[in-house]
């Protein structure tokens, strides 16, 4: 039996299509927002890979320039700025709190950790009205090493006080 459930945060808990629109806006109709997130992804995996650290605010604005001058569609610093802080106010999946509650009656410990830094994922639960159910909250950038490499994971064993091995980790991408 795993002694905590972990989650990531973004896209498994909080639904990214909310910002569809605003990369709509600026780049025209198209799947602008996953291929934002895909670049994300690939640029932290990347991160972790050749063991230099990148703040996960600085690769979300890297990824968003490299989509800029892939389709010839430059933003201003503040239209960056603007759609990137949209990410603070996510709102969760339909299904997610009452997922949530169910595990919490059942009496498992819940736990989400992310690539954002801490302030990040407190505003982002918080504001998605999720925090409340969750027993700890991690952000990799304690560490200083983004999700996948091992050290986040052995943060929150640490934290939780079990192995890595009772955690359960659940997430929607790669």
């Amino acid at each position: 039996m795993y002694s905590a459930i972990v989650f990531d945060v973004n896209e498994t808990l909080l639904d990214l299509k909310a910002v569809d629109s605003a990369f709509e806006s600026h780049f025209g109709p198209g799947p602008f927002r996953k291929e934002w997130f895909n670049e994300l992804l690939k640029l932290a995996f990347v991160s972790t890979i050749t063991g230099r650290y990148s703040d996960f605010g600085v690769i979300r604005k890297s990824a968003l320039e490299i989509l800029e001058i892939r389709h010839g569609k430059p933003c201003t610093e503040a239209q960056r700025k603007d759609l990137l802080a949209l990410l603070r106010q996510l709102p969760a999946h339909p299904d997610v709190a009452q997922g949530l509650t169910a595990l919490r009656a059942e009496g498992f410990r819940l736990a989400a950790l992310t690539n954002s830094t801490a302030s990040t994922v407190e505003a982002q639960l918080t504001h998605a009205g999720l925090r409340h159910f969750f027993h700890y909250v991690f952000s990799a950038d304690t560490v200083k090493r983004l999700k996948p490499a091992r050290e986040p994971y052995d943060m929150v064993a640490h934290a939780v006080g079990v192995e890595p091995q009772w955690l359960l980790m659940v997430a929607a991408h790669s």
